[in-house]
Formats: C-alpha cells, structure tokens, sequence
C-alpha cells in the first residue's frame, strides 16, 4: 500500500553519531519531532532565546525545548552545566485527535490540549539510557514504516512490556534480560536480538548501523530499505500522520518518578502502525471499541460564520487552533510579526504565514 507522503527526506535531523495503560496504543493525528532539551530554574523569553517550547513542571522549574542544537547549546550555558543539552525523539498527537480513548470524558480532561511521550537519542555508547532509542522507539518505528512500504520483515514485538505494570517484576534481571545494562553489555538482550532479525531481514546485517545513506558516520546503513525506513527518525515531516502509537514500559529497573506519594514507572512511545487515511483509522478504533455497530467519531469544530477558513489539519480542532493563535499572540504582541519572526513557529504548526495571518486579527 501507498505510504503517507509525511517527511521532507530531501533534508536529514542532525543526530549523535558516536500513564494509562493502552495495550493497543492511542490511535491518532501524531507527528514527531526532535528536540534539544534541559530542566532549568531561570526563565528564558522566547524572543531572545528561540526555544520551540516550554513545560513548567510541578516544582516551578522549566524543561526548554529546542530544535536547533546551537540555540540550545547557547541557552544551557547560562546554566552553568557543563554537558550539551540532550538530544531526544518527542512523539505528540492533539489530544481530541485520539480516535479510542477509553476513559471517562475528553482525552484532553486527563492530558491537555496534547498527549506526548519522548525517547532520548543517545548513541550505543550510553549504557544507561541507549535502550529507549535503540532497543524501544527506533526498531518499533521502523517496523511500522516497513510494513507501510510493504516490506517483509518479522516485526518488532514488545510482548514482554505489555502487561500492567504491577504484573512486572522490575528487576535488575528483568532489565539485563530484556535490554542489556551497565555491566553485561548488550548484545546478548531479547529486545537487541529482535532488531538484529528486523534490520536483516531489511538488508542490513550490521544492527549497529542506524544512520541514513550517506550520512558520513561509522554507523551508515548500505540497505536502501533500512534507509527509507529510518527516515521516520532521520528527515523532517511535513505533516502529522494517522497512527498508533502506544507508551511501553520502560524496563530500565530505576525508571521511575514521583507523583506526589507515588512513584510512577516512566513509559517511552512506540509506533505500531501507520494508516494512510483518516478513514483507516477510524475503522481500526471502530473495531477495537466494539467492532459493528459502534461509531467512533471525534467532533467537528469548523469555522464559526465569519472565521477564515481552518488551515489544514486543524478542520476538526478550531477550539485548539484558537488557543494556539492566542498563544502565539500573547508572546509575540497584538500586532502580527512579520515572517523571519514566527519561522519556526509555523515549521512546528505545518501552517503557512497567510494561514496564520488570517487569524492574527480574529482571537
């Protein structure tokens, strides 16, 4: 089948080169990105600093987000921290897009306006933290984007990760077991050799390589299908995709945060399948709601008489558009900013100047 037309693969992402539980995974409008990222306790303007975005977590403090390593680099210097900022793989879909939410009310009741998880990218170096790209989001994503171009492959299954959390007995065996750790390595891990069996069966008999063609580094793969499969990661998008995506448990044994009294196991986000149409994935939620008979619908919000036209993408979000433009407003000024100034905000929006322009005036 077709693949959705969703990445500007004429371009490659810089890379390092050295909460409920859905089983089935949230089907959805997602896009992912890659950002540079760092907790801080000063507040940088927008204007001055260029971030794409900021989440202010319960104890004050700010994670900045950032698309370009450099504007990061500069900011996080002013922290007085030592290391660069982290590279991670951020998968996000408007929460209202979610075409099999379960629980009572919105999707946006529980999440906000947008439910998201995030895998850091680190290179197999890292023995910590390399398993939630290598060994979760990447080989999960590039089974997806195998099976959307049609190739033959042997999946990469999850099984031992999809079970409730009190289930799972959270050891360090576990970890070693499953992903490798610290002092064993791992080669040797479950999760490791199910990519071994993906990327061959892509024709890339070195699990190591996962950089694009061309790319410059030790790690370039030479199979044509690993390459056109890891663009997921590797080239921009240029448009959210109907998908599922599902938060699997991290099985590193200390992956966990505290909320409030509780401690809480960290999920990272893996994508299970790519649906060409909008129609696909509603006929997937559909089934697995109730199968016959049962309507999943989100609902519409066009254009209120005397609006522009919604850009596209937003046709069923105008409330969430709105609140965008507002946003948008509040940091740049009443008066609209000419393009050079909002650049980055439209990359992120995958909506054009005159799109945002016709709004500017009417929120």
């Amino acid at each position: 089948m077709p693949i959705p037309d969703f990445l500007r693969t004429e371009e490659t992402i810089e890379m390092p080169a050295s909460i409920a539980f859905a089983p089935s995974g949230f089907i959805g409008q997602w896009a992912a990105n890659v950002y540079y990222s760092f907790l801080a306790d000063a507040d940088f303007p927008k204007a001055e600093y260029g971030w794409e975005k900021r989440r202010e977590t319960n104890s004050g403090r700010f994670w900045y987000y950032f698309k370009e390593r450099v504007k990061a680099a500069l900011a996080y210097e002013e922290t007085g921290q030592t290391y660069s900022p982290s590279p991670t793989w951020e998968w996000a879909a408007k929460s209202d897009s979610v075409l099999n939410w379960r629980g009572d009310g919105p999707m946006s009741e529980t999440f906000g306006p947008f439910v998201s998880r995030e895998s850091s990218i680190n290179t197999l170096r890292s023995k910590k933290y390399r398993h939630e790209l290598h060994m979760l989001s990447l080989p999960a994503a590039v089974a997806a984007m195998a099976t959307a171009y049609g190739y033959d492959h042997p999946g990469f299954p999850l099984t031992e990760l999809l079970r409730p959390e009190e289930e799972i007995l959270w050891t360090g065996d576990f970890q070693r077991e499953l992903v490798g750790s610290s002092d064993v390595g791992y080669a040797d891990s479950i999760l490791w050799k199910r990519r071994v069996e993906l990327f061959k069966a892509l024709g890339e008999p070195d699990a190591r390589n996962w950089q694009p063609i061309g790319a410059g580094t030790r790690w370039d793969t030479k199979s044509q299908k690993l390459h056109n499969c890891l663009a997921v990661l590797h080239s921009p998008w240029k448009a959210p995709i109907w998908a599922s995506v599902l938060f699997i448990w991290d099985p590193r044994v200390d992956a966990i945060y505290q909320s409030g009294e509780v401690a809480r196991r960290l999920t990272r986000p893996v994508l299970l399948k790519i649906f060409t149409s909008k129609a696909e994935a509603q006929a997937a939620a559909t089934e697995e709601l109730g199968g016959e008979g049962v309507t999943v619908t989100v609902k519409s919000q066009a254009a209120h008489p005397g609006e522009p036209p919604l850009p596209g993408g937003y046709e069923e979000f105008h409330d969430a558009w709105v609140e965008t433009v507002q946003g948008l407003k509040n940091t740049h000024g009443d008066k609209m900013p000419p393009p050079p100034v909002v650049a980055e905000d439209l990359k992120t929006l995958l909506v054009s100047y005159a799109d945002l322009q016709a709004w500017w005036d009417k929120v």
